[in-house]
């Protein structure tokens, strides 16, 4: 009997420690935990901040919110009970715009003249007014860069442009009309260009080039979009893909003659030059024009042979002061219209 009564004992102390650990439990778990901030308090500790900011009010027990008052520090919204945290200070209200700011946590305009932007493109120049707006004055076009005929602002495209409606500002390869729509100032081809692109067979859209629409090149080989080149002797009639040469258009390879274009003389080689003529030989070079009483023929380097200083007539006259003349289409020495000995 006295052993079971003491089983009994311990059971029974067993049961107590656990209700008591089980109450402990139950009554932590009930404790009140801090409030948030923004929640409603009547008293600091009941924040989790330890602030429970109320309205001024000769009432007692008037609710407030926790948190961070207007005016004080902050790094986030939620740490304000007004819910708002404005470049670092807690504020009465969001305080959005350029010509609002929150000072000592109320929001207000800021003073007026003072930058601020109000969105527009063509406003030249923003600033507040005193009364939390800002306000844009003047016209922005023309811009830096462009023509005084760039004058009228649209607002929907941001852009300038001239008094027929013609888009001013565009960058090289975009569709023109003149060049005062280029930022360039060259529009060529119906494209603005980087260059003005007014050499022979020079093009600016990749169509007649192949590089990209606004960059001026040289128009493709044995091609000729704009009929630039001319047809004659020892000339292609076509473009050569170079900016050299002939003004980029082609000419037949020096020292041939396919088409057999140049003729043959004393003065000429008889072959292209390569450079959109026929050959000729130098003004040094000898030569024999034909005609009998002239004499030190040469070249006139440009494919013609004429006589030298010495015609080949006699002189006359006493001590033979006097020089007969040659008569380049009778090969006769004449002087003062009569014949001369020879």
């Amino acid at each position: 009997m006295r052993r079971e009564f003491r089983s009994r004992g311990v059971a029974a102390l067993l049961i107590a420690a656990a209700t008591v650990f089980t109450l402990s439990l139950s009554d932590a778990d009930a404790a009140p935990r801090c409030k948030a901030n923004g929640a409603s308090c009547q008293k600091d500790n009941s924040c989790c901040g330890g602030q429970c900011i109320r309205p001024i009010s000769n009432r007692k027990h008037v609710t407030g919110v926790c948190g961070v008052a207007n005016g004080q520090l902050c790094s986030a919204d939620s740490q304000c009970a007004s819910g708002h945290c404005v470049e670092g200070t807690c504020c009465n209200t969001a305080c959005t715009g350029s010509c609002l700011e929150c000072s000592s946590g109320t929001c207000g305009p800021k003073a007026a003249g003072e930058w601020c932007d109000d969105g527009l493109f063509c406003t030249a120049v923003d600033a507040c007014d005193g009364a939390g707006a800002c306000k844009g004055t003047g016209s922005k076009c023309p811009l830096a860069e462009q023509p005084e005929d760039c004058s009228i602002c649209d607002e929907a495209t941001d852009s300038c442009s001239q008094f027929e409606g013609l888009t001013c500002g565009l960058a090289n390869g975009q569709a023109c009309q003149a060049s005062l729509q280029c930022n360039s100032n060259f529009c060529v081809d119906g494209v603005c260009c980087d260059t003005d692109c007014s050499d022979y067979c020079q093009a600016c859209t990749q169509a007649k080039t192949g590089w990209s629409d606004g960059t001026c090149a040289p128009v493709t080989a044995n091609t000729d979009p704009d009929n630039e080149c001319d047809e004659g002797p020892c000339l292609t009639g076509l473009c050569n893909g170079a900016t050299d040469g002939y003004n980029g258009c082609g000419a037949v390879e020096r020292g041939t003659d396919p088409r057999d274009d140049c003729p043959d003389g004393p003065c000429v080689t008889g072959f292209c030059d390569g450079a959109g003529g026929c050959g000729v030989l130098s003004d040094t070079t000898t030569c024999n024009d034909g005609v009998a009483c002239s004499q030190t023929d040469h070249c006139d380097g440009m494919g013609s042979c004429v006589s030298g200083t010495s015609n080949g007539c006699p002189t006359v006259g006493t001590g033979g002061t006097s020089q007969c003349s040659c008569n380049e289409s009778t090969d006769t020495c004449t002087f003062e219209g009569l014949p001369c000995g020879q």
